[in-house]
């Protein structure tokens, strides 16, 4: 069986006074045209999640209108920064509102004989206990001979798996600490995917023994000095995922919210 997966990430709904609805019917009319078998949602559905429950629902329904299975995951502005960013951090309260709105914050699957499995990155390194949860569960989800994809809204780093960023940088992927923690356990030749959104850009990373790839967002593209050529998109990712990944950007400039 070949499993068509339309990855989407950070859509910011609700992001005053940049929102505009007619970036939804545009998705809304990709997910009906490319008509993919599962929808994988990495994270920033809405611009302040933990301080707007009702921005969250909208965004559930929404998701829930395409007609398609999805899993969601939380992002930044869906349950709150990592913690070393030290302004609006993830929280316990804010987790869990996700979770009730939501379903959950990670996900595991088999399906199309492959293994997908989802986590909240925005918990590492928080030491809430969920953190702890979350890497006994990931070891567990992770003991299979299927081919596993994982993904995530933060990337586990952007270049060097070794990499200790300062600055933007640091903004932009998993803290090395417990970064390592979720590398021991996915090294394993069964793990042939990591996608993660967050960045706003999109490029994909084959030069490691963990190919990886971003996901543009469905709301505006960010210019960071050291960001790979060329991924200055908006738009979403059509997995193909059956003896091996492949997959298809489908870019489009409707997608991006409106300019100053």
């Amino acid at each position: 069986m070949t499993l068509r997966l339309l990855q989407c990430s950070d859509f910011h709904l609700d992001a005053r006074p940049h929102d505009d609805p007619r970036r939804m019917e545009v998705v809304r009319q990709l997910v009906q045209r490319l008509a993919p078998d599962l929808i994988v949602f990495t994270g920033d559905l809405v611009e302040l999640g933990p301080q707007d429950a009702d921005s969250l629902r909208r965004g559930r329904d929404l998701l829930a209108s395409f007609g398609c299975p999805f899993y969601a995951l939380p992002g930044n502005h869906d349950v709150g920064n990592k913690l070393s960013i030290g302004r609006h951090v993830v929280t316990e309260p804010a987790v869990g509102q996700w979770i009730d709105i939501l379903g959950n914050d990670r996900f595991v699957c088999d399906v199309g004989g492959w293994r997908l499995i989802g986590i909240n990155s925005q918990i590492t390194g928080s030491g809430l206990a969920r953190e702890r949860d979350q890497l006994h569960w990931l070891q567990s989800a992770l003991d299979t001979e299927l081919p596993i994809a994982l993904f995530s809204h933060m990337p586990p780093y952007l270049y060097q798996c070794d990499e200790n960023p300062t600055g933007r940088e640091a903004y932009w992927q998993i803290d090395p600490e417990p970064r390592q923690h979720i590398l021991h356990l996915l090294d394993s030749p069964n793990v042939r995917l990591v996608a993660s959104g967050h960045v706003h850009w999109h490029a994909t990373f084959n030069h490691d023994s963990l190919p990886r790839l971003w996901c543009p967002a469905c709301y505006s593209v960010v210019h960071e000095p050291h960001y790979p050529p060329g991924g200055n998109v908006t738009g979403m990712v059509l997995h193909t995922l059956d003896s091996d990944w492949t997959y298809e950007l489908i870019a489009d400039e409707a997608l991006s919210r409106p300019q100053d």
